[in-house]
């Protein structure tokens, strides 16, 4: 299921919207730190995708304190299962890829943290910019979708 181009439901005219599909993984292993983060900015194109990990990153830096503080394993558990969760509803369904956690653990870890520590610094618009991915993108509606409104004059 995971192994499913996005770009099959771009090119098949006969696709639903609402069928999940995702972008394939990078053909050869990635193998350092420096080459895997433009692959995982690349992931988190959607501003929505990055805002529901930027939320679930700051969930989890609160619930981690608090467990310490604590001593509450409990917390810490659903502290990180909040933030994983989050950020994979944001992977399966706005960005419709899978989640790089999958194939690299530990960089994608170190990766949602060097995302977040950019955001907080103000930095992370430029990193994108940097990366060719446009910060401020949305997640759009398709054309037909309830809810689309067609661009006006002003609005753009």
């Amino acid at each position: 299921m995971f192994s499913r181009r996005l770009n099959e439901r771009e090119h098949s005219p006969t696709a639903s919207p609402a069928v999940l599909t995702f972008s394939a993984v990078p053909a050869a292993r990635i193998g350092s730190f420096r080459e895997f983060w433009p692959y995982y900015l690349s992931q988190h194109r959607k501003r929505l995708t990055r805002s529901l990990h930027f939320f679930g990153t700051d969930a989890a830096a609160i619930g981690i304190v608090v467990a310490a503080l604590q001593r509450s394993p409990r917390l810490l558990l659903t502290a990180l299962g909040l933030a994983y969760g989050l950020a994979w509803v944001g992977h399966l369904l706005v960005e419709h890829n899978r989640p790089a956690t999958f194939q690299y653990p530990l960089w994608s870890l170190a990766a949602d943290w060097k995302m977040w520590a950019l955001r907080l610094t103000g930095r992370l618009d430029a990193e994108l910019r940097r990366h060719d991915i446009e910060p401020r993108e949305m997640a759009r509606l398709p054309v037909n979708a309830p809810g689309h409104r067609p661009a006006t004059a002003s609005s753009r």
